[in-house]
């Protein structure tokens, strides 16, 4: 898309910014401003994460602006890991709970796989993201094809999981 149709590249992406953006910013006011958080853990775990979109989401929007397209495309790139963390905590206490029977979740959201999932649902896919984004750029071959074994050993976890939010959360209710 993004050689084929310049424009539609630019349009997607700044809708793409701004639905993240805004979707950060809502966030923030209803772990702060409405106070509808389970456990300040939580709480903190989101308010990173909503940090790291708006940070983001202004290196990406400053690098195209300076036409530093290749700085772009990696800032756009982690700006969707962690823009996508709420998809990876329900895709994260499905695969869990498919693998452990729910072993560490508690019914606060306080348990120590709670915890761990409160940062790890954003960091956890940005740290992948940092290492692809090394191994494409300078990797050696086993690098890479490493990398390609995480990215496919991701892609299971994610598959399981999402099998797993279709069959316990949204299935049962359509």
């Amino acid at each position: 898309i993004r050689n084929r149709w310049p424009a539609l590249h630019r349009w997607n992406g700044r809708l793409y910014m701004l639905s993240a953006l805004a979707l950060a910013l809502g966030g923030l006011w209803m772990t702060w401003g409405r106070g509808t958080w389970l456990n300040y853990i939580g709480a903190i775990g989101i308010t990173l994460d909503a940090l790291l979109i708006t940070g983001f989401v202004a290196l990406a929007w400053q690098a195209a602006r300076q036409r530093r397209f290749a700085d772009h495309r990696r800032w756009a790139i982690r700006l969707f890991a962690v823009a996508s963390a709420v998809w990876f905590m329900r895709v994260g206490y499905m695969a869990w709970g498919l693998a452990t029977g729910g072993a560490g979740i508690g019914k606060a959201m306080d348990g120590p796989f709670d915890i761990f999932l409160a940062f790890a649902n954003s960091l956890l896919p940005l740290a992948i993201a940092e290492i692809y984004l090394r191994a494409s750029a300078r990797g050696t071959p086993f690098a890479r094809q490493a990398t390609a074994a995480l990215l496919g050993v991701s892609g299971l976890v994610i598959l399981a999981g999402s099998a797993g939010a279709w069959m316990m959360m949204w299935g049962p209710y359509i």
